[in-house]
């Protein structure tokens, strides 16, 4: 592509960009970034592009965005602003998101320290197996002493299956205390054949009737607000039914499969979340 054909290309996103096309946004901000045809890099170019996609919905963008903001990246250090995106990234589904998220709430990053909703943040990112989020729970879950010493475990092991050096470490010294070394191995044993979900996530799945396998895969947490608004139409609009118990069991049959190929589908993942947040905004309205 020449200099004149890529001009031409540049002003017919610009065009469309004006029309509210959310894909030539999030396009041309990249065009931008990468310097493509000859030009130079510009993040100052593209973060507009970015930040006009995130605000039409895009999480993608909004986790850049969030990220240039925290950074002071091709504009003013905004923390607080930065926070604003990296969390409508996160409760969106961008794992990455959820981590930074996480972080911030544990340090009162952009935002009021809140430790409990940090942890839930790091566990939504967790659960989709990010090895970092994994450690950093596990630290913060030792903190709390021995209520949190058997999930602190469980995360250790985590990462140390996906390779983070200081989970190993962790863990050897896990394993020279008497007593560690057996349920070390059976907790390595389980998460390497019922994957990364903590077991009482698996149990209390069971426990209510049978967890929403797909939704809680969607939207990364089990404890999700949404989940809990799915579940609560579950037990008490479906439930009541015969046609509603026979979806339930259909359902049930089904999705197990179904929501341990979503794990690692991000773009299946958003396109399942957008109808499963039309749903649940239903259900919130009723």
């Amino acid at each position: 592509m020449d200099q004149q054909e890529y001009n031409q290309m540049i002003s017919a996103l610009k065009e469309r960009v004006a029309n509210g096309d959310v894909e030539s946004m999030r396009y041309l901000g990249d065009l931008y970034y990468q310097g493509t045809s000859g030009i130079d890099e510009n993040t100052f170019a593209a973060l507009p592009y970015w930040k006009m996609a995130a605000d039409y919905g895009d999480n993608d963008m909004a986790f850049k965005v969030g990220l240039c903001l925290m950074a002071g990246i091709a504009c003013e250090e905004d923390d607080m602003q930065g926070y604003k995106y990296l969390k409508q990234s996160a409760d969106g589904g961008i794992v990455e998101a959820q981590y930074r998220v996480g972080l911030c709430l544990l340090d009162g990053l952009g935002t009021s320290m809140d430790h409990m909703a940090g942890e839930k943040y790091l566990r939504a990112a967790a659960c989709r197996n990010h090895p970092q989020a994994q450690l950093d729970l596990a630290r913060t879950r030792i903190q709390e002493g021995n209520d949190g010493f058997q999930e602190a475990m469980h995360w250790i092991c985590c990462a140390h299956l996906n390779g983070v050096e200081e989970a190993t470490n962790m863990l050897d010294i896990l394993m020279q205390s008497p007593g560690n070394e057996s349920a070390v191995r059976a907790k390595l044993a389980y998460i390497r054949s019922h994957g990364v979900i903590p077991q009482k996530e698996s149990l209390a799945s069971q426990s209510d009737g049978g967890g929403c396998y797909i939704a809680t895969a969607v939207y990364g947490s089990y404890d999700a607000p949404e989940v809990l608004i799915l579940r609560s139409f579950r037990d008490q609009v479906l439930q009541k039914h015969w046609i509603g118990r026979l979806f339930i069991k259909i359902y049930y049959f089904f999705s197990p499969p179904i929501a341990k190929h979503l794990k690692n589908a991000r773009r299946i993942n958003n396109l399942i979340r957008v109808a499963l947040d039309q749903v649940v905004a239903r259900l919130s309205r009723d």
